[in-house]
């Protein structure tokens, strides 16, 4: 964390907290007068620091975007001031702040009311939100004001704290100063607990966004601070409960100073969780957020229902740990609330156990190869060299090694998909836990272990895929097109994830002279292909683009990447009916016809040797088109990586 950003704040939430406490606390009693003025001595003071830490924070920043400190040029600085969003945000902090001084001024020296004290500190803290994360992260509509209602709340609530432990450090025992205090305090405790309901609601949204998923919180350094930052949030909101609860309506009592004392101590202690958290969540608005880390995973397991059930041993524990802690239930009622905990624990703790598989630290970890054509293909090479022996050509577990009694290799095509890329590569590199498979690190490089996941990805999702048809789930997108690079008859050159959000994609794997008739018929159509809104790409695996003559460029005949792509998508067309040899990584299919959305999702395929009339009538598959085009994003694209 940047001690200048953090004084450049702090001086803000200050402004903001203090000011508000003032107002909301209303006419300040003779005796309390003189800690009034101090108070807005205070705000006018800390202003200042933060004006100068702010021509601070700047040099600071722009240091590290430079990459070299104190020799930046005045055309960089031109840059940096005025065409980045760093820079005009920072010109429209700095002017706010120096209003906010002056309006701070003012109070101490009027002992106005501070209503434009606030709103000019409220509004420094919420530009803030469009030069962070919050301006970063779609959609912007709903987290831009997210993240600047998170910073106003936390402005509130720490910019009043000190003001509340200052003022019950220096109230005495007179009458209108108890008054003063009483309402002071009351005032801020409803402000201070609804700006918690705020800061929590925010705070999920916001941390739902930055790490994407429950790995990365565990999983990452940025997950580490999030988790201290609860913690002190957690010490703080229940000292404010106690306080609320215990000390609020007894500080006004007469002779009451040891009581006082007492929540002068835990105010402090409040005060300085929240200056902790403030501290904390700007060190993470100034850090790459966790879903962009990598993830090392710290724990020896982790929770994963769908493979979990998978084992028999853990169904049973599963599910007799959930009917045993329902059992437990009745016993809160009947006021045996010892033995129902005790049930409801066992229980929950056994239903835990079943639902938790082996991890390791790099679990989590994401790919270093994308996930397409190239590198299926090139994993499928590595896994015929080196794995194809124990798990079979055909990846079904039926190698010709002769492996110790007890132990049978893995039918890839089963369980594949149940692990993550990070769990395989693991497995790969270090060889399996229970020594079934020996470590491959010292035989195969990095590229090429993460090629043979790639791979490993590709075989399972065309055994997942024997289930899709001619037609369409509505709603259901599920599986994601491996992508490829290309270069067409057309003089057409990109990759398919080019398409996404713009069109869908029909994808022909042809072959010649077996598809002759059928690719003629759809080349005749090109003028409909084109109304109707797709993008069609042949793929042959037999015979040239050449062979095609005219129809080549209509047909969209893929001239470099072919082999690659060809693979690729022949590992998809395995059917319920035909699930393709067992000694064979990919089955031989002379035609088939698929369809991918906008999107980048599979959602249909027509093999015309199995499913009769299919596609044959252009009419069906405008019909297919016309229902995804009505379809909105359901699911977000397919990640370019393997997880």
């Amino acid at each position: 964390m940047s001690v200048a950003a953090f004084l450049w704040l702090a001086g803000a939430a200050l402004a903001l907290g203090g000011s508000t406490f003032l107002r909301r606390a209303g006419a300040v009693p003779a005796p309390l007068r003189a800690w009034e003025q101090t108070m807005r001595l205070a705000i006018c003071g800390a202003v200042a620091i933060a004006l100068l830490a702010g021509v601070a924070l700047l040099f600071d920043d722009a240091a590290r975007i430079a990459g070299h400190p104190l020799v930046i040029g005045a055309h960089e600085w031109h840059t940096l001031l005025t065409r980045t969003r760093l820079g005009q945000t920072w010109i429209a902090r700095e002017a706010l702040l120096v209003l906010v001084f002056v309006a701070a001024c003012v109070d101490f020296r009027r002992s106005s009311r501070g209503l434009a004290t606030s709103l000019l500190a409220a509004a420094f803290l919420a530009i803030g939100a469009w030069a962070g994360h919050g301006g970063g992260t779609e959609p912007l509509a709903v987290n831009v004001p997210l993240h600047a209602l998170h910073a106003l709340a936390a402005g509130v609530w720490l910019g009043g704290l000190p003001l509340w432990a200052a003022l019950v450090a220096r109230v005495d025992d007179s009458e209108a100063a108890r008054g003063y205090l009483a309402r002071a305090i009351t005032r801020f405790s409803t402000a201070a607990t609804l700006m918690m309901v705020v800061l929590v609601a925010s705070g999920t949204w916001i941390a739902t966004q930055q790490f994407g998923r429950w790995a990365a919180v565990f999983g990452t350094r940025s997950g580490a601070l999030l988790g201290a930052k609860l913690a002190l949030l957690a010490l703080a909101l229940s000292l404010a409960f106690r306080l609320r609860r215990r000390y609020l309506a007894a500080l006004a009592v007469p002779h009451a100073s040891a009581l006082r004392r007492a929540a002068l101590r835990l105010v402090l202690v409040e005060t300085g969780a929240a200056v902790a958290v403030f501290a904390i969540g700007l060190t993470l608005a100034r850090s790459t957020p966790g879903a962009h880390l990598d993830i090392v995973w710290p724990w020896p397991f982790r929770f994963a229902p769908v493979a979990a059930w998978t084992v028999a041993a853990a169904r049973w524990q599963i599910v007799g740990g959930i009917a045993l802690a329902l059992v437990a239930l009745p016993a809160f009622v009947w006021r045996h609330r010892r033995i129902g905990l005790a049930a409801f624990t066992a229980g929950a703790s056994l239903a835990a156990y079943g639902l938790a598989i082996g991890a390791y630290p790099e679990t989590y970890r994401k790919p270093d190869l994308a996930y397409t054509a190239h590198w299926i293909r090139h994993g499928a090479e590595i896994f015929t060299k080196h794995c194809a022996t124990c798990h079979g050509a055909g990846g079904r577990g039926d190698g010709i090694a002769k492996l110790p009694a007890g132990i049978l290799a893995a039918d890839l095509s089963e369980h594949t998909a149940l692990h993550t890329a990070g769990d395989m590569f693991w497995w790969i590199t270090h060889g399996t836990p229970t020594g079934n498979m020996p470590a491959f690190g010292p035989q195969i490089d990095d590229e090429a272990r993460w090629s043979l996941i790639a791979f490993l990805r590709g075989f399972a999702d065309g055994h997942r895929g024997r289930v899709l048809a001619p037609t369409i789930v509505s709603g259901q997108p599920w599986l994601g097109a491996p992508n490829f690079q290309f270069e067409t008859s057309g003089d057409d050159s990109g990759e398919l994830k080019d398409y996404r959000d713009v069109q869908p994609v029909v994808i022909v794997l042809a072959s010649l002279p077996a598809s002759r008739d059928r690719l003629r018929a759809i080349a005749a159509e090109q003028a409909r292909w084109q109304r109707l809104g797709a993008r069609l790409f042949t793929l042959l695996s037999a015979g040239s683009c050449r062979d095609l003559g005219a129809d080549a460029g209509a047909l969209g005949c893929v001239t470099r990447g072919r082999e690659d792509a060809t693979f690729a998508w022949r590992l998809l067309a395995r059917t319920l009916g035909e699930p393709g040899s067992r000694h064979t990584l990919a089955p031989d299919v002379a035609h088939a016809e698929f369809l991918v959305d906008r999107y980048g999702f599979l959602r249909a395929r027509w093999i015309p040797s199995q499913e009769q009339p299919g596609w044959t009538d252009v009419n069906a598959l405008e019909r297919e088109l016309t229902r995804l085009a009505a379809e909105p994003r359901i699911l977000e694209s397919p990640d370019e990586h393997v997880h």
